[in-house]
């Protein structure tokens, strides 16, 4: 039985031809639209669950919770799960939760327990700082970002501008804990 979709040689002079019209018919001449939008639709539904798996969740799938996080804590995570680039660069799972009016995102390990926090909700503030202040920078995480120690857990970072790596100031786009060690 030969597929639908199959190149199907004609002659070793000829080379090859997609379509065989010998045996012409009306279902025939409609086959090389069907094989297209076969796989432009299975391409569609491909590209949508990557899609779906590879950015971290929207606002509607924020979990709320009633306790304070703590790195190192256990948290699990169900099958709504987006992920993260933590400062190490690696890529871990993550989940949005709200606590007390903020959303954070947590970057859970392998081991189920939670390796990175990050906000960068408008109404969160620490030591003073918001996001969209103004700081000083203090270290650079190549392909990451700029980052900035606030005080004993939390960091504010951005991402230079205009590849400026070694610029002395720049502007909060997000808060994060993590252990550096």
């Amino acid at each position: 039985m030969q597929s639908r979709c199959r190149i199907q040689t004609v002659s070793p002079n000829n080379g090859y031809k997609l379509w065989d019209n010998s045996k012409s018919s009306n279902r025939s001449k409609s086959r090389p639209l069907i094989c297209i939008f076969s796989f432009l639709f299975l391409f569609f539904v491909w590209s949508c669950t990557l899609l779906t798996t590879s950015i971290p969740p929207s606002n509607n799938y924020c979990m709320a919770v009633d306790k304070p996080i703590h790195l190192k804590e256990s948290f699990h995570v169900k099958d709504e799960h987006g992920y993260v680039l933590n400062p190490r660069n690696e890529l871990v799972k993550s989940v949005n939760v709200l606590y007390k009016g903020i959303e954070y995102t947590l970057g859970i390990s392998n081991s189920q327990t939670i390796e990175y926090i990050s906000t960068s909700d408008k109404n969160f503030s620490i030591n003073g700082f918001k996001v969209g202040d103004e700081i000083n920078k203090t270290n650079t995480i190549l392909g990451w970002g700029n980052y900035a120690r606030i005080n004993e857990e939390w960091y504010a970072a951005w991402m230079p501008m205009n590849n400026q790596v070694n610029a002395k100031m720049g502007i909060i786009q997000w808060f994060f804990m993590y252990d550096f060690k």
